[in-house]
């Protein structure tokens, strides 16, 4: 979340987005968790939204991407939060309930409880690329300088694993352990 909200124009390339600080309420504009640069892969839209928040920013085409009410802070990282729990309770509640603020609290708790954070997000991006791409190369871009922590962050399974899990089972096995009934 701080090097989301550290992000200036500058490091927004068409294709990539430069990593060089975070933000810190205690710190201010710092250097990264690991200490070095990163290159990040961007999608365009993403680019495309960046570069428009950018030219919103009332101070100037050197702020904060995602600026706040003070020319030299950053948004407060509890808005991100904010806007995170409530795409999840859109993308879980029934199109009946989107109204019900009732059951949209009980949605909010049940992902809090979940322990669901603004961080998860970090662990969703390195899983699902660890899926696709060799993990050295998933360590480029989440800039994780070891194996060990890579693998902390891409070894999460969901029931999507499971279900092809259980298809290679299926297929592996039901020949070899087939019963009489």
């Amino acid at each position: 979340q701080g090097e989301i909200i550290a992000l200036k124009a500058r490091d927004i390339l068409e294709d990539r987005l430069i990593v060089r600080h975070a933000w810190s309420y205690a710190d201010g504009l710092k250097c990264p968790k690991n200490g070095e640069e990163r290159t990040v892969p961007l999608l365009p839209s993403i680019q495309q939204e960046l570069e428009r928040l950018s030219k919103n920013n009332p101070w100037g085409s050197d702020g904060f991407i995602f600026y706040g009410t003070l020319e030299d802070k950053p948004l407060d990282g509890t808005q991100l939060m904010k806007g995170l729990k409530e795409a999840l309770i859109d993308m879980t509640i029934s199109e009946k309930d989107k109204t019900n603020e009732e059951k949209r609290k009980i949605i909010g708790k049940e992902w809090t409880e979940r322990g669901v954070c603004f961080h998860s997000w970090r662990h969703f991006y390195a899983k699902h690329l660890a899926d696709k791409i060799e993990l050295r190369k998933v360590q480029l871009a989440t800039g994780h300088k070891s194996q060990i922590m890579a693998e902390h962050y891409a070894n999460h399974s969901g029931e999507q694993d499971f279900a092809e899990l259980a298809d290679a089972v299926e297929t592996a096995f039901s020949n070899v352990l087939a019963f009489a009934v």
